[in-house]
């Protein structure tokens, strides 16, 4: 079974069996309490499945290298490059946010965390914006037209240690009532993200224009290695979603390449 599924199995259970032995009218009880003790552990044992899960690369592998070279064979030219995590990572959404109330996007069929194409997009796009080359509208396209390149969802193709870790957010102010500093009640939010050691493989497809003075290549290889120390995903400012380049990884595919 999926590993994420059978964590939100899980957790549905659990939850279920918390609001059977909840007496008759507390149920919603303010947080923090006592009673939210067993949905707490439901989410802690729900989430100790999916991290003590493995999850076996090969298929992904397999499926980033499918996607190479069928945009090769498609006549585009394609680059593509690891990224390895400096930091921890979160990004995109799933329906892990349902345990965790942090979203983290998953692949549901390769069943692994990802980077969807469209915040692939998202962050080179302003890396290219921020690096001033005069490439991004003809790379990424305008709203009256397409650009010359398209994005392929980014996926973990190794890792160091697992692909996931523990972090902890703490939330003051749950209940806009209290008001005064000491009558706040912090609660400590467990969840998963990506972890620190994880190997993405970034993949990007684009034509030549002739009609264009934009290097596509130069442009896409700065848009990336600008955003890799920038960080992908949330939580940046906070040092989250950096990344390293791997050079020994890249390759470029010309259309018609196999």
């Amino acid at each position: 079974m999926n590993s994420l599924l059978r964590a939100l199995e899980m957790f549905i259970d659990g939850f279920g069996d918390a609001l059977k032995n909840e007496p008759p009218g507390e149920a919603g009880g303010a947080r923090g309490s006592e009673k939210e003790d067993p949905v707490r552990r439901a989410r802690e044992s729900a989430m100790n499945a999916l991290f003590g899960s493995r999850h076996p690369l090969d298929r992904v592998i397999n499926h980033v290298k499918e996607l190479e070279e069928a945009a090769a064979a498609a006549g585009m030219n394609v680059l593509g490059v690891d990224l390895i995590t400096q930091s921890r990572m979160i990004m995109g959404w799933s329906p892990l946010y349902f345990v965790t109330e942090v979203p983290l996007s998953w692949d549901m069929v390769l069943d692994v965390p990802y980077v969807p194409a469209s915040t692939v997009k998202g962050i080179l796009r302003s890396a290219s914006t921020a690096a001033r080359d005069g490439c991004a509208d003809a790379l990424f396209g305008t709203r009256g037209g397409r650009g010359l390149a398209i994005f392929f969802d980014a996926y973990p193709v190794g890792a160091e240690g697992g692909l996931l870790d523990y972090d902890v957010i703490t939330p003051h102010y749950r209940d806009i009532a209290h008001k005064d500093e000491y009558e706040v009640q912090p609660q400590p939010v467990l969840h998963l993200v990506v972890g620190k050691g994880v190997r993405f493989r970034a993949v990007a497809a684009y034509r030549a224009d002739g009609e264009s003075d934009c290097d596509p290549l130069r442009s896409l290889l700065g848009a990336i290695y600008l955003s890799a120390r920038l960080g992908w995903g949330r939580r940046t400012s906070r040092g989250y979603g950096v990344l390293e380049p791997d050079p020994r990884s890249a390759s470029l595919r010309r259309g018609g390449d196999r």
